[in-house]
């Protein structure tokens, strides 16, 4: 992987996890937290599990953009 590919996937996931924190925040007064804690962890989960079966950009890509989803719910 080139050096922009690897920059992309390391800022990606604090990039979504930041979009996501305030729209989950004003969520999170209106649902369940426990179930919205549960929720990020399964979305963590298969990324974690994404990222040992990913063989391609586009993998560790989708991965990354999971794991930040996962951090923002």
């Amino acid at each position: 992987m080139s050096s922009s590919q690897i920059g992309i996937l390391v800022t990606l996931a604090v990039f979504v996890s930041g979009l996501l924190n305030a729209p989950m925040g004003y969520l999170a007064d209106r649902i369940n937290k426990v179930l919205m804690v549960i929720l990020g962890g399964i979305f963590i989960t298969y990324a974690i599990y994404g990222y040992i079966l990913a063989d391609t950009f586009s993998g560790l890509f989708l991965s990354n953009f999971l794991f930040g989803v996962g951090g923002g719910v």
